[in-house]
């Protein structure tokens, strides 16, 4: 799915009902729409998880996500610097088609990755893209 240079979230208050319309395709109901933000534990996460529960108009289908971006820590910069987060991506992607070869049941519960840029860079966060 090819996505524009601003829908990739930077901060956990981008992952809205519109966002998501736009990433799933499908219009999502901002009643429906509850996030869990920071659902991790503990410390030195080098990604910042929120859980997404929500509900398509279209086709009356329910969501239940786990979104990941880049941390809004100090750690950003880490991630960004060593590619952490362009490694995770590739090992997914590499690592997703032996699993459900192995296990094709796992095929509805998985998701997609998605990079891109962000739409202006963030000088002072040294922040020129995002993933999530």
């Amino acid at each position: 799915m090819s996505l524009k240079a601003n829908s990739i979230p930077t901060s956990v208050e981008d992952i809205t009902p519109s966002w998501l319309s736009q990433i799933l395709n499908t219009k999502i109901s901002s009643s429906s729409f509850t996030i869990q933000n920071n659902i991790q534990k503990g410390s030195g996460f080098l990604s910042c998880m929120s859980r997404v529960n929500c509900h398509s108009e279209d086709s009356n289908q329910s969501f239940s996500l786990v979104i990941k971006l880049l941390p809004e820590s100090d750690m950003r910069a880490v991630i960004l610097a060593e590619k952490f987060d362009e490694t995770e991506i590739q090992f997914y992607q590499a690592l997703m088609p032996e699993l459900i070869r192995v296990v094709p049941d796992l095929k509805r519960y998985l998701c997609r990755s998605y990079y891109g840029k962000v739409q202006q860079e963030i000088s002072a966060s040294n922040q020129s893209y995002s993933s999530v």
